[in-house]
């Protein structure tokens, strides 16, 4: 998310987006029909509030044991109060009228109900998250190219899935 009509401008969301995705497809052979990408350059794909939402109905709908689904995320992070403490979230491109997406909303989303051998992996590129989703394990890039693994306090799904 760019934001691009917003004060809050955020430069190179949507290059690193297509960035990952050429990856995907590229490198690991992803197929671009199995790829769900919003952006604030396309006006039938904003990143707002309830587009993210449908999309991340989309991506574990449906999900099955051997499935691996990814969620990557370039954009504002916020923190503020939540259920549990301090909610870490995304910050969707409508945010001032439609609110931020807070980490239980994100984990009830994406985590809860992931089936028993569906794999799910989530990186998020934007501020405060270093404890986003609350899972069992958090890795953390440091300075250096060097890479943090810690212990989170929530654990992984509830059908039994595995998130990474």
């Amino acid at each position: 998310v760019d934001y691009q009509r917003l004060p809050c401008r955020k430069e190179g969301c949507i290059e690193d987006s297509d960035a990952f995705i050429s990856l995907l497809t590229e490198d690991f052979g992803f197929d671009v029909a199995d790829i769900r990408q919003l952006r604030d350059d396309h006006p039938q794909r904003l990143p707002t509030r309830r587009n993210i939402n449908a999309a991340l109905r989309w991506l574990v709908g449906g999900a099955k044991a051997g499935d691996h689904l990814l969620f990557h995320y370039s954009g504002h992070g916020g923190q503020g109060g939540g259920e549990a403490g301090l909610d870490e979230s995304l910050v969707p491109s409508d945010y001032q009228q439609s609110g931020a997406i807070s980490d239980d909303e994100l984990w009830r989303a994406l985590v809860r109900g992931l089936p028993q051998g569906a794999r799910l992996t989530v990186l998020l590129d934007c501020g405060h998250q270093g404890a986003a989703l609350e899972l069992p394990y958090h890795l953390s890039l440091l300075e250096g190219g060097l890479a943090e693994l810690r212990r989170g306090p929530r654990p992984a799904a509830d059908g039994g899935g595995e998130v990474c």
